[in-house]
């Protein structure tokens, strides 16, 4: 901070300053007994203001409950400091009733950031009540556990863990087992962000089951809705389908509309790579109108990123990127910096498919650069893939296969079967156009099988083409022709005019120029 020159000095600005001084002398002139009279007076006539003091909150460490709205939760880390400065030089027993408005107000403050999604205001909310002389240590266990949550969630994922280790530090042989077990599907939580799909998956197994018997409703139906996300990673998309549909029968029987719209908004992403591309398009629609209704903006920019990604699919291009930026903007404005990476590089799949190749390539590599500082492994692997293609398109065939040799390691590594088929492809292709027959056609052997398990249609119909056009250069012109026409059946079904085009071209010339098998 630098201090303007008097003769630069506004009105408006030697009155702030001098009346903060004069407010300060003020305060500083009463004695100790009286400020405190005066921190209480205000905590009883703010709370007035408002409409009398709140509920006390269920600080409970096991099952989560929504925080009922109350008019002062927009006041409460004010009315906590008054709390906590009218303790001085009062009898213990009024202190005591300060010390309790205190923590409830600590605890409202942390709770009202953290459901309208101010990740970071609710972790600095939740560092205050941990700070709190005395905190309970079921309190003390659960503010960390949600501390831990919303670093995931601003893809801080080491911070995130830090604060797993340090509440399960707390934790005593007699203590409740679920407390536990809910450490565990955060951590769990963490490590799908890192890449350990596999140990994620493993660990929500076992969370659902311990939900269900304890007959903890809420918890089960977050736990099912993760391990759905783990089930689609893994490559397991029917599987993933069926596990989100149990989880939002819980949620809309719970009411509960944010966890319901995100995992409709889940379900329509695996359900859109099962090419049920109606029932895809219902849960994102509701899921956005789900979110907008709650004023979940963290939520619709996720659902509005993943509509644009199916119009994209579909070919509507120019709505797909109008959706992609409103995402972009939306997951910015609510600090989701890990989903604004991942929208970045949808964009970018976007100018890939209009053949916006240059753009494409300088995107993807943003986004790398993004993914990478983030940790997220994943991520940087698929944009990897990606950015080797749009090098390929642009005539770099030896770079673009140098950066699919970096991607499939961590394609094994995370667990991403989808994008290890989708990578072992693209490698054929270079082989293929290299001459190399047998190699592209040993490679379009592994990516298909891999794709046939996974269940990406699209995908499989994609590299089943081009295994088309390797056998039809091979001379192996029966099996290339029923390849090919599989694979147009395929894209047609998905409405992938892009991609068929390419195949139905292939197909005429085969029909055309039949050549006899060798």
């Amino acid at each position: 901070m630098h201090a303007e020159p008097f003769d630069k000095l506004t009105a408006e600005a030697a009155y702030l300053f001098r009346h903060a001084l004069v407010r300060e002398g003020a305060y500083n002139l009463q004695l100790p007994g009286e400020r405190a009279r005066l921190h209480g007076l205000a905590l009883d006539l703010i709370e007035a203001l408002y409409g009398g003091g709140p509920a006390p909150l269920m600080m409970d460490d096991l099952e989560d409950t929504s925080l009922t709205p109350h008019p002062t939760d927009n006041v409460a880390e004010e009315l906590a400091l008054h709390a906590r400065l009218a303790q001085a030089d009062v009898p213990p027993e009024a202190a005591g009733r300060y010390r309790e408005r205190e923590l409830a107000y600590l605890s409202r403050a942390a709770e009202f950031a953290q459901a309208q999604n101010r990740c970071d205001a609710a972790i600095t909310a939740y560092t205050r009540l941990l700070e709190y002389p005395g905190l309970p240590r079921h309190c003390a266990i659960r503010a960390l556990r949600l501390q831990g949550h919303l670093q995931q969630q601003l893809g801080r994922h080491e911070q995130g863990i830090a604060c797993i280790d340090r509440a399960e530090s707390l934790l005593r042989p007699g203590d409740n087992p679920l407390q536990r077990t809910l450490l565990q599907m955060t951590r769990a939580n963490l490590l799908l962000r890192v890449g350990r799909t596999q140990q994620a998956h493993d660990v929500y197994e076992t969370t659902v089951e311990v939900f269900r018997e304890a007959g903890l409703q809420k918890d089960l139906g977050v736990a099912l809705t993760n391990l759905g996300t783990t089930l689609f990673m893994l490559g397991r998309r029917a599987e993933a389908e069926s596990t989100y549909s149990r989880a939002l029968e819980i949620h809309r029987a719970r009411n509960d509309r944010r966890m319901a719209g995100l995992t409709l908004t889940n379900r329509g992403i695996v359900r859109r790579g099962l090419a049920d591309t109606a029932g895809s398009e219902a849960d994102l629609l509701e899921a956005i109108d789900m979110h907008r209704s709650a004023g979940n903006r963290w939520f619709e920019g996720l659902a509005v990123g993943e509509l644009a990604a199916l119009r994209m699919e579909r070919s509507r291009f120019d709505e797909a990127e109008q959706l992609f930026r409103q995402a972009i903007e939306i997951t910015r404005e609510t600090g989701n910096s890990v989903y604004a990476a991942v929208f970045r590089g949808n964009l970018a799949n976007n100018f890939m498919l209009r053949g916006r190749f240059a753009e494409a390539e300088r995107l993807y590599r943003e986004t790398l650069q993004q993914h990478r500082q983030l940790r997220a492994l994943r991520s940087v692997g698929i944009t990897l893939t990606n950015l080797a293609e749009a090098v390929r398109q642009q005539g770099r065939e030896d770079e673009g296969y140098e950066l699919m040799a970096q991607a499939l390691p961590i394609h094994r590594e995370v667990g991403n079967r989808e994008f290890e088929g989708l990578t072992i492809g693209n490698q054929a292709i270079y082989h293929r156009e290299k001459g190399n027959f047998k190699e592209a056609d040993r490679l379009y052997d592994e990516s298909l099988m891999i794709l046939t398990a996974t269940g990406n249609r699209q995908h499989y119909a994609i590299h089943a083409g081009g295994r088309a056009k390797l056998w039809a250069r091979m001379g192996r012109t029966a099996d290339a022709l029923r390849l090919a026409r599989e694979s147009a059946q395929i894209l047609d079904s998905l409405n992938d005019v892009v991609n068929v085009k390419e195949i139905r071209d292939l197909i005429f010339e085969l029909e055309r120029q039949p050549a006899p098998e060798e």
